[in-house]
């Protein structure tokens, strides 16, 4: 009896091993996943997509997201979302001659009006002052 007992006891480990192989291989880890949102982010940034289809397409909900973009980041998912809009922003307005409107729209932005506010919100210049300021050296 104690002999059988030891198997049973030696199966359950090996199948809770086993388990833990199967888990650590199939889900990603928090890294990965940041990784993933990182690279998502890249693609469709100017789509402006939600919070939600991001973590849709990542197979995990709003509020896990955003608590893995607080973790790893200390940001939420949309202030990230928001922060890389306004570096490719402030990247055309510096290096290029683009009109502000068509920027908003390669931006992804329906009202030139509103990028414009929501630039000076989060920059705290409006975007010609920024092109102004930052192309001193220009003709």
């Amino acid at each position: 009896m104690l002999e059988w007992l030891v198997r049973i006891t030696l199966m359950t480990l090996k199948r809770q091993y086993l388990d833990s192989q199967l888990e650590d291989a199939t889900f990603p880890t928090i890294n990965d996943r940041l990784t993933q949102f990182r690279q998502l982010l890249e693609q469709h940034y100017r789509q402006q997509w939600t919070v939600k289809q991001y973590a849709s397409e990542l197979h995990v909900s709003v509020s896990t997201l955003n608590r893995l973009c607080n973790h790893s980041v200390g940001k939420t998912t949309k202030a990230i979302i928001l922060d890389r809009l306004l570096s490719e922003a402030r990247r055309r307005l510096i290096y290029t001659r683009e009109p502000l409107d068509q920027i908003a729209y390669t931006l992804g932005f329906k009202d030139p009006a509103y990028f414009s506010r929501l630039f000076k919100k989060l920059n705290g210049t409006p975007p010609s002052y920024f092109r102004q300021a930052e192309n001193f050296g220009a003709d």
